[in-house]
């Protein structure tokens, strides 16, 4: 109930300051209006409605001399006003014509001076992309979302190149951004609004001179390596936790593994070798990857049953849920099923022990 609530909230103070705003332009004398409306009233409210408390790093990187295109992931209808909220210059959106028509919306793209994209056939689409470059090499700052649509996944799908040659037509420099948090809050799809923590990582600034039509590809990877360099690394706060965090996950490897009695010893240490190199980069540091494969090691040789060792885990999870962020869960889905990929015979204590995991990461 209370998610349908903030959701018509925030439905009512969108389209109420997107119909008003416009109005405010010819009595300030200033297009802009609008964008500053949405970076110090829209988007502070947007987010303390929907309980999203956003945390900034970067900000210092964005350069405030010059226009620039932001290119970010996108993983929510709330991206937008993480970037209003963090970005300390007027952005404006690269948007699909077709949105003219659409309520309140599109009187504010077409009265504020967001750059409109005709995309119904090729020749139009090219010469929108000219006059948008135009507007941004002009001064307009642009943020742009280079996969295109949001993630389905909570991962950061493929670049595709529109931001990248319009980055070259403009003559302007692309500013790398990653924002985490906001696909666990409301994802593609769903209607349900969770509250949570959101960050904003913001990158230095990659030259476009760098680059030219012809090395495209490389300027679209090399940014995607940027933006996915910004995405927060898993840390535990107390080294204690840190320890306790691998014995319990740890022991739920070790049950899994014993499940099938005809493992030798040694099958069992090239199966959690596998493990260890394949959870590299969910680990903060390589002392805490020595330290899990150390603790793995360790619960080999512990006799230990199915049952203790998914409660250890459990007790452990429910304690301190706070602490298990979306890619940890990830990156313990990804463990767990590399172990059980990695069984020559799948029995069923073990397809048991593993829907029973799968079932407690999702709650």
């Amino acid at each position: 109930m209370l998610s349908v609530l903030r959701f018509i909230f925030m439905a009512v103070w969108s389209a109420f300051l997107m119909l008003i705003t416009p109005f405010l332009i010819p009595l300030f004398f200033k297009r802009e209006i609008p964008l500053i409306v949405g970076r110090v009233l829209f988007a502070p409210v947007l987010l303390a409605v929907a309980g999203i408390k956003l945390t900034k790093q970067g900000v210092e990187n964005v350069p405030l001399d010059r226009p620039i295109i932001f290119v970010s992931n996108h993983c929510s209808h709330f991206d937008i006003a993480c970037l209003f909220a963090t970005l300390p210059r007027n952005i404006y959106f690269v948007a699909k014509k077709e949105l003219l028509w659409v309520p309140f919306l599109g009187f504010n793209l077409w009265s504020t001076g967001h750059i409109l994209i005709d995309r119904s056939n090729r020749k139009k689409s090219i010469l929108s992309l000219r006059q948008a470059a135009k507007k941004i090499a002009g001064g307009k700052c642009v943020t742009l979302y280079a996969e295109g649509t949001r993630t389905t996944t909570g991962e950061i799908g493929p670049f595709k190149k529109g931001a990248f040659h319009l980055a070259l037509d403009a003559g302007v420099d692309i500013v790398p951004i990653h924002i985490e948090g906001t696909f666990k809050i409301w994802p593609k799809g769903s209607w349900k609004i969770k509250p949570g923590k959101a960050h904003v990582n913001v990158g230095k600034p990659i030259k476009t001179s760098n680059y030219s039509k012809q090395t495209v590809n490389q300027f679209v990877q090399d940014t995607r390596n940027a933006v996915l360099a910004l995405k927060p690394k898993i840390t535990l706060d107390q080294p204690l936790q840190n320890q306790a965090f691998f014995e319990a996950l740890a022991n739920v490897f070790y049950a899994i593994a014993i499940a099938d009695k005809k493992f030798e010893l040694s099958e069992k240490h090239a199966i959690f070798n596998e493990i260890n190199s394949n959870w590299t980069y969910a680990i903060d540091s390589s002392k805490s990857s020595e330290l899990m494969f150390e603790v793995l090691r360790q619960n080999i040789a512990q006799n230990i049953s199915d049952e203790i060792a998914f409660r250890n885990f459990e007790k452990y999870y429910i304690d301190n849920k706070e602490l298990f962020s979306v890619i940890t869960k990830t990156a313990i889905m990804d463990a767990v099923n590399l172990i059980a990929s990695s069984f020559a015979k799948k029995n069923k204590s073990e397809l048991v022990m593993l829907s029973r995991i799968q079932l407690l990461m999702t709650n």
